[in-house]
């Protein structure tokens, strides 16, 4: 994600931006003091890595366990 401006008839990336993973799953155990999931080693790495130009976060949708109720 970035802030753009528009200049002229184009829009350009202005400052920083961040990177988002965004992933959905109905396999996770959500207590009142925690969210478990159980992430790939692949996604794992790419959070922890320290070198990167932006901000990674993840975002996690917690769906109902049953389809229908999506």
């Amino acid at each position: 994600l970035r802030r753009v401006k528009r200049t002229g008839g184009a829009y350009e990336p202005v400052g920083r931006g961040v990177d988002v993973q965004l992933k959905s799953t109905s396999a996770a155990a959500l207590t009142a003091a925690e969210l478990v999931y159980d992430l790939e080693p692949r996604a794992y790495r790419q959070l922890r890595r320290a070198a990167r130009p932006a901000p990674l976060y993840l975002v996690l949708f917690v769906l109902p366990a049953s389809p229908p109720d999506w």
